[in-house]
């Protein structure tokens, strides 16, 4: 591996999943102290989500988490905290007939997240 190789261009940042842009009511558990925030998800995928918290400051958060949303729950991890809320990797990925009767929960309806 050569010098340059090593230090070069950062790789395009590519999503695994098609984001949706939705607004779902949802809540949100703490794995490790059973907090739970009300919120909503902002964008869905099969692999993953935006939660944003009911709340008007967000604390840096990771680890592991539930989600409820449309009577069922989503095991997944926090991997980022940014001013959108906390992006969301689910454990498993959810089908696509169960993302599509998420997304028809969506209020206003949800649309494909420009790329």
């Amino acid at each position: 591996m050569g010098l340059f190789s090593r230090f070069g261009r950062r790789r395009s940042f590519h999503r695994a999943a098609e984001r949706y842009d939705c607004r779902i009511e949802a809540r949100l558990q703490m794995c490790d102290n059973g907090v739970i925030y009300e919120g909503r998800l902002n964008n869905l995928s099969v692999g993953g989500a935006m939660f944003r918290p009911a709340l008007v400051y967000l604390l840096e958060q990771r680890g592991p988490v539930l989600l409820y949303v449309n009577g069922g729950e989503i095991e997944a991890q926090i991997v980022a905290t940014t001013p959108q809320g906390y992006g969301l990797r689910f454990e498993h990925a959810i089908d696509e007939a169960r993302l599509r009767g998420l997304l028809a929960e969506s209020n206003p309806p949800a649309v494909r997240e420009a790329a």
